[in-house]
């Protein structure tokens, strides 16, 4: 019975909008512990260059009180970040009558680099609480980012493949609105601010038909310029499209004219296949 309470509560921390008066569930209903964790398992911190970034790092509890609860925290010896990018507190408030409390971090750029170095949180045992190994620790990833001029990078491109990906076809995208095959190498999409420093764009990989058009993430970062994740072919989805082997770069933010952008094909080797890397340009109409 008590496995099963706890995965009901787990559920209900993962979940937005639990009732507090309803999940009053406690692990162990003779001696009245908790289960304390970090609702995610990884977090980021974007530092901007040459200022400052902040996040908010979840933390939950199993049970709702009328006070509030405070928990100790600690950073573990395995951190790669650098101590003077990041300022944190050693504990953190469940305050009265809530689930869930937060862990502020505020970054500074310290010698910050776009490659990210990680800040490893653990949550302490005090008291009557329960820690779950897999819950207890959280990797928070602290980067530098150089945000775009909102106007940048946003608008209608051509997107034209320079360098096919092994045996993926030349060109291998089509335009969101395209109704056949036919139209490879005529590719028209628009480029849509997601963040400070992403922009999205919608285009259907190889032979798929118009509703099976994909979500492309560039990232720009601080002058070098990749696709942000990997991205399933609509047809056959073991082929993967995902970011190049080599980031390509970008000289400014005032020129957003052409941007050339380096791919993988074939990511993960399906089919006996074997990666191949691509290269294709976007050319602002």
């Amino acid at each position: 019975m008590k496995k099963l309470l706890i995965f009901s509560v787990l559920a209900c921390l993962s979940l937005i909008g639990c009732d507090k008066e309803d999940e009053l569930i406690f692990l162990d209903v003779e001696n009245g512990q908790n289960l304390v964790q970090f609702i995610n398992r990884a977090e980021e911190l974007p530092i901007v260059e040459n200022s400052t970034g902040s996040v908010s790092v979840p933390v939950g509890v199993t049970t709702v009180s009328d006070v509030d609860r405070t928990f100790p925290i600690s950073v573990d010896p395995s951190s790669t970040a650098l101590p003077a990018s990041y300022e944190i507190g050693n504990t953190v408030t469940i305050p009265a009558g809530e689930y869930v409390g937060f862990i502020e971090i505020n970054g500074t750029d310290n010698n910050v680099e776009v490659t990210p170095r990680a800040l490893i949180l653990n949550l302490e045992p005090t008291g009557d609480i329960v820690l779950n190994e897999r819950t207890s620790t959280i990797a928070v990833s602290i980067f530098q980012v150089c945000p775009l001029p909102d106007d940048f990078a946003v608008g209608d491109y051509d997107l034209v493949v320079t360098q096919s990906a092994g045996g993926f076809g030349f060109p291998i995208f089509r335009s969101p609105d395209s109704e056949s095959s036919a139209d490879r190498g005529k590719t028209r999409v628009t480029l849509t601010a997601a963040s400070i420093s992403q922009r999205t764009y919608l285009a259907i990989p190889r032979s798929g038909g118009t509703a099976q058009a994909r979500t492309f993430t560039l990232n720009f970062i601080c002058n070098s310029l990749n696709l942000a994740d990997n991205v399933a072919d609509p047809i056959n989805p073991p082929l993967l499209y995902g970011p190049g082997r080599t980031a390509s770069s970008y000289a400014n933010t005032t020129d957003d004219s052409l941007f050339i952008v380096n791919f993988t094909g074939n990511v993960n080797g399906a089919f006996g296949g074997a990666p191949a890397q691509g290269t294709f340009e976007l050319r602002k109409r």
